[in-house]
């Protein structure tokens, strides 16, 4: 307490008042139990306070000394005649001791049990799973997180709500769990009902933006009953000493030397520490809050000396704000306005001596940032894709009808996107609007013009949307560009933007009129352009029009990641606007209506891919096509499309729907129509083709264009290995020409699936299945394996001993990418396996062990497989027999073997 009471704002208000000749006794009274109860509370907060490092040992000290030291700092900054009343102290005090109080775990009653309870903690959580595992975490792994991700959840949690909480510390009642009696941080029942709220709200408004603090606290509260009159309480004027104390306590009292070497922090806070070793208790002059080194700052802690700049620059603008709003409400201004040396290195560098090394502005700079996101947000990112910004605008609204969907806990289906061509023949522009979450103002002028970062994976959409990610959110924007690909169309850029919990005279319109080049505009909507409904709407102005060429709607080439070459995929017929967003958005969950020549019409309802028939989603993904109706009626596809099937991980979550196709088909054409009847998507959008499988896969990108993406199933190899296995059952009905069903058989092998009655060798007798080979009582001890290519009916048969079996494709491996490294059943471990297990020499080797009864691990150790052909042994050329060592399996537990 030495600290608070050698203070002027204590000594004019709560200290004990020297009895004077005709003194009111009943006033000293008051004061006293005002006193009195701050004493007491401070005990106990003192004792909270301390738990803070149990949970956050990288911070720098938030225990008693520095919420003292706040009393100090703050007598500093409003001089010695600041005018405050004894209950203002008394409020003032209060919120020191709260303001930090909820970084400790303690402050929450049920501790651990009721902090994960918490929507923050719970989206902390999910978004550090996401980022570790790039997908949300199911029921069982949220009850079994990583106690490392647990940790890192707790820790940005605590420093995302301690804020907030801490509005609820002083009413809340903390008890023994074996014991009735109810503890408070203001023990005082009166005092806690007066002024408790007002505490917390005044504590937990240092972590609001300072243009909230007029509004939030315009009243001025009149005195406690029986004190006197003038002993009111303006919050205003205490929310500013509050958040300016704070942001202006720097010095060596939070970051001791001695607990710096005994927590070893690390990363940014290690740089907090470092910096705070250094800075001495700041003095006033001349209005100026003057802060000083206690030694010159080597260029070992240079990051130290930035770091400090930027905190005492931040100090300054607090200061700075407080001022300009105590004189716009008439309230008498503080004696400390600024800091000095803020804002210039050089100046601050006088009170922050430095050795070895000068403070000039040397971080790195992007002096054009134009024409930085033209370069990584536009065409040389995306190419020469005028479909691009449509698919981003697209899926930002996606994610903005999804997130309010959940939040609200509305219908899977509810919510819209509008996609609209507006305009004549000589000016046109796209308008997308959805019936999002909208956008706040902090959104709006932070993440969302801050090229690179998501707002869903910021700290900001946490404090925004509490609990959102916790419910099961799952944004399909990661990069933070998306946005800025609309620049690709033109200049001109409108976004009108409305939160559900605004009215619609609060729609906010961020503009650009000038592209990249000017400053985008933010303000009040128009009565025109407010928002009926909640949500979004982007407008771009086009530089040309839509059908022009190089226009979105305009024919041309088709690019995707194995469309390379130009003119190997073209459209040469304009695009409907209608057919564009639907084959873009092949599995969207949203419903997308578009608007073109005054006329509204459906693209895809939400979700509508997991149900539609066959031929309707594969006609979805063939949209680009010119001939689509005379493809569509194709008998290959017709098959094709039957086959067509769920592909579900063990939860019963959809992964994607497809069938199996190979590229391989000897009819003419349907190279063409299969390989393009098939997506891999980015989150719901098109990202590109799979080569051996049409339908569409779910995926993750890869890339930051989207142009490459990672199929989600590929991390269920048991929904793989189910859906495959259904295939085999299916792929009879394409072909019966050995040779393309060979491909077939590789690519549900490779998958893990069950090959059934698909061929995979050949003996004398002719094609035998896995099940032939596995179901056979008569197998030889010892079998010779040939290397054998099977290409239609008329290939050439190699003369096989009775022993011998040749293996259809011989070792070849699928094409599916990308393979997985590893057997996803871990039938063996062994190097030759590890090498083959995929292919069907892999499949015939486990067939015969299995018809042996033995364990394919002894027959791989007791059979001499070769490793992979030598140039010399493939010759030149390319035969449809080619003869190369024999590999020999053996039976282990045979009692003879052959000798060959």
């Amino acid at each position: 307490m030495d600290v608070i009471t050698q203070t002027g704002i204590w000594r004019r208000t709560l200290a004990e008042m020297k009895r004077k000749a005709g003194a009111n006794d009943s006033v000293e009274a008051l004061r006293s139990k005002f006193r009195q109860a701050f004493v007491k509370f401070r005990d106990r907060a003192k004792v909270m306070a301390g738990e803070i490092p149990r949970d956050l040992k990288q911070l720098t000290v938030h225990d008693i000394t520095h919420i003292d030291a706040l009393w100090q700092i703050a007598d500093l900054i409003v001089g010695d005649k600041y005018p405050l009343t004894p209950t203002e102290a008394f409020v003032l005090g209060g919120a020191f001791l709260l303001h930090d109080l909820g970084l400790a775990l303690a402050s929450y009653p049920a501790g651990m049990a009721e902090f994960e309870k918490d929507p923050v903690w719970r989206d902390a959580a999910f978004q550090l799973f996401r980022g570790k595992h790039c997908r949300s975490p199911g029921t069982k792994e949220m009850a079994s997180l990583d106690p490392e991700i647990k940790r890192q959840a707790c820790e940005q949690a605590l420093r995302l709500r301690h804020a907030a909480h801490a509005e609820e510390l002083a009413t809340i009642g903390y008890r023994h769990t074996d014991r009735d009696q109810v503890y408070h941080l203001i023990e005082d029942e009166e005092l806690r009902r007066a002024y408790g709220r007002l505490i917390g709200r005044i504590a937990h408004s240092h972590w609001w933006p300072s243009e909230k603090l007029p509004v939030e606290f315009d009243q001025v509260i009149g005195a406690f009953p029986g004190t006197p009159v003038e002993w009111t309480v303006d919050p205003l004027k205490l929310a500013l000493v509050v958040r300016v104390a704070d942001a202006c306590h720097l010095d060596e009292r939070r970051a001791p030397g001695f607990v710096r070497a005994l927590r070893n922090p690390t990363g940014e806070s290690e740089k907090h520490w470092r910096l705070q070793e250094y800075v001495q208790t700041p003095y006033e002059k001349n209005g100026r809050l003057v802060f000083s080194a206690s030694k010159e700052i080597p260029i070992e802690d240079v990051d130290a000396w930035w770091l400090g700049y930027e905190m005492l620059s931040l100090a300054d603008r607090e200061l700075r704000d407080a001022d300009a709003i105590l004189r716009e409400t008439d309230r008498p201004p503080f004696a400390v306005d600024a800091v000095a040396g803020a804002n210039d290195p050089a100046r601050l560098a006088r009170h922050f001596p430095t050795k070895g090394w000068a403070p000039i502005p040397t971080k790195l700079q992007i002096s054009d940032v134009p024409s930085l996101v033209r370069n990584l947000g536009g065409q040389a990112l995306y190419g020469e894709n005028p479909r691009v910004p449509l698919r981003e605008l697209i899926q930002n609204a996606r994610d903005a009808v999804v997130a309010r969907r959940i939040k609200e806990g509305r219908d899977k289906a509810w919510g819209q996107i509008t996609v609209r061509l507006i305009g004549s023949d000589t000016e046109q522009k796209i308008e997308v609007r959805d019936t999002g979450v909208g956008m706040s103002s902090e959104l709006l002028v932070g993440p969302f013009l801050d090229f690179g970062t998501s707002y869903w994976n910021s700290a900001l959409m946490l404090r925004e949307h509490p609990g959102l990610a916790s419910k099961g959110f799952e944004p399909q924007g990661r990069f933070g560009i998306g946005f800025f690909s609309v620049f690709m169309w033109g200049e001109h850029v409108k976004v009108i933007t409305r939160r559900p919990e605004d009215g619609d005279a609060s729609t906010r319109v961020l503009e650009f009129s000038k592209g990249l080049s000017g400053r985008p505009v933010l303000r009040r909507a128009d009565f025109l352009e407010r928002l009926i409904e909640p949500g979004t709407v982007v407008q771009v102005w086009l530089d040309g029009l839509a059908g022009d060429p190089g226009g979105i709607l305009a024919p041309g080439p088709i690019e995707s990641w194995f469309n390379r070459l130009p003119g190997m995929v073209r459209r040469d017929k304009a695009w409907s606007l209608r057919d564009l967003c639907a084959w873009l958005c092949p599995a969207i969950d949203v419903n997308l209506v578009i608007e073109e020549n005054e006329k509204q019409e459906t693209s895809a309802s939400a979700s509508d891919w997991e149900t539609m028939a066959g031929t309707d989603l594969l006609r979805r993904l063939l949209l680009h096509r010119d001939d689509l109706d005379s493809v569509c009626t194709d008998n290959l596809f017709q098959r094709a499309a039957a086959n067509v099937r769920d592909i579900r991980d063990e939860d019963g979550r959809l992964l994607g729907r497809a069938a199996l196709k190979h590229f391989m088909h000897s009819a003419t054409g349907t190279q063409d129509i299969l390989n393009q009847a098939s997506a891999i998507t980015a989150g719901s959008f098109r990202a590109h083709e799979q080569i051996e499988m049409v339908g569409v896969l779910l995926g993750r990108p890869e890339r930051i264009s989207r142009m490459r993406a990672r199929p989600i199933a590929l991390d269920s190899p048991g929904a793989l290995a189910t859906w495959a296995t259904n295939q085999a059952n299916l792929v009879p009905r394409l072909t019966e020409d050995v040779g393309l069903l060979t491909q077939y058989t590789m690519t549900i092998r490779m998958l893990a699936g069950d090959t059934r009655d698909l061929p995979i060798a050949r003996s004398g007798a002719g094609f035998l299945s896995f099940e032939d080979i596995a179901n056979s009582r008569d197998l030889p001890n010892e079998i010779l394996l040939y290397e054998e290519f099977w290409r239609g009916s008329g290939f050439v048969q190699q003369n096989l001993p009775e022993n011998g079996l040749a293996v259809g494709s011989g070792r070849m491996k699928a094409l599916l990418y990308p393979l997985p490294e590893d057997d996803p059943r871990r039938r063996a471990d062994h190097p030759r396996w590890r090498q083959y297990w995929m292919s069907l020499w892999g499949a015939t080797i486990e067939a015969i062990a299995r018809a042996w009864g033995v364990p394919l691990l002894e027959v791989l150790e007791a059979s001499e497989i070769s490793s992979n052909r030598t140039e010399d042994e493939q010759g030149g050329g390319f035969p449809q027999v080619m003869p190369m060592k024999v590999d020999i399996i053996r039976n282990p537990r045979a009692s003879k073997t052959l000798k060959v």
